[in-house]
């Protein structure tokens, strides 16, 4: 990434609003919090929807790092750089780095990621911490956010330090950190099953089918479900949607359950957030296990 996901604008009364939370799409009436320059509504379906500036980028929202974005939330990489991952993947299969990757041991352990675990194999071996195995998709949901949730509160407080200081880049960082924070937790994550009669691209071939929805709302689902059933007229000529679980407050587990199991992952056209499961049992009892 490049830049940080610049998510909200400021309004004519100085309020923060979500890029969710505007109808506008390109040219939009909100200013960067940053230098109160002009935005347009980046909302595709490559990346996630952000704001840009109409004009140059202001230096804050052009931060690689040290921005307020929430960790292990849009970006699962943990700031590895590729040599890295690679010593990490082959730490996670066999326990010891190659010769090439020695050097980069250090660097894992410090980070959290990778630790001496004395009972692997037959004289000991590295092993992933939880932290580390979130890169790979191996944490359940429950444990991801047993990590996740102390992160989030020790970059508040380093936020919070920092704005003390009478920064204002800092001081916008901690109100757009408290406005992220405030947004996971107010979403619902729910789950869905689709059942119907699958129209293929080519038009004249139609197969049953059953895929399953992740998202998050700040809404009622069933407002939410409604939205869905519209969208899926052009992919279906027959349907049922059958809500299989929700989550309040659990908005920060979206990215990760798409990272995890993106190997199941079933798009319909531009519509990402579907998957098609063999096996549905494992996938729910994942979720319950999450904590209220």
């Amino acid at each position: 990434m490049t830049e940080i996901w610049l998510e909200y604008g400021l309004d004519q009364h100085g309020n923060l609003v979500h890029i969710a939370g505007t109808p506008e799409r390109g040219t939009t009436s909100l200013r960067c919090p940053y230098c109160q320059g002009d935005l347009i509504a980046r909302k595709g379906h490559q990346v996630i929807w952000h704001f840009a500036h109409e004009g140059k980028t202001c230096a804050p929202t052009l931060r690689c790092n040290d921005g307020p974005s929430l960790p292990l939330y849009h970006d699962l990489t943990l700031g590895l750089t590729p040599s890295q991952f690679v010593t990490l993947q082959t730490i996670s299969t066999v326990g010891y780095p190659d010769y090439n990757g020695r050097r980069n041991l250090i660097a894992l352990t410090s980070k959290g990621l990778a630790i001496w675990n004395p009972y692997r194999g037959k004289g000991g071996g590295y092993g992933l911490t939880k932290l580390g195995k979130i890169l790979f998709g191996e944490l359940s949901l429950n444990l991801f956010c047993q990590v996740q949730v102390p992160l989030i509160e020790k970059r508040m407080e380093e936020l919070r330090l920092k704005a003390k200081t009478g920064d204002p880049v800092a001081q916008v960082d901690l109100r757009i950190f408290r406005a992220q924070v405030k947004r996971i937790r107010v979403s619902t994550l729910y789950f869905l099953e689709i059942q119907g009669e699958h129209m293929q691209e080519k038009g004249d071939i139609v197969i049953p089918l059953t895929i399953y929805k992740v998202g998050v709302t700040t809404r009622t689902v069933e407002e939410r479900v409604m939205e869905i059933v519209a969208d899926l007229r052009q992919h279906f000529t027959d349907k049922s949607v059958q809500v299989l679980g929700a989550w309040p407050g659990r908005g920060n587990v979206e990215s990760y359950f798409k990272f995890k199991y993106k190997k199941w992952n079933y798009p319909l056209g531009s519509l990402t957030e579907y998957f098609a499961f063999d096996d549905v049992k494992p996938v729910m009892r994942d979720l319950r296990r999450m904590p209220d």
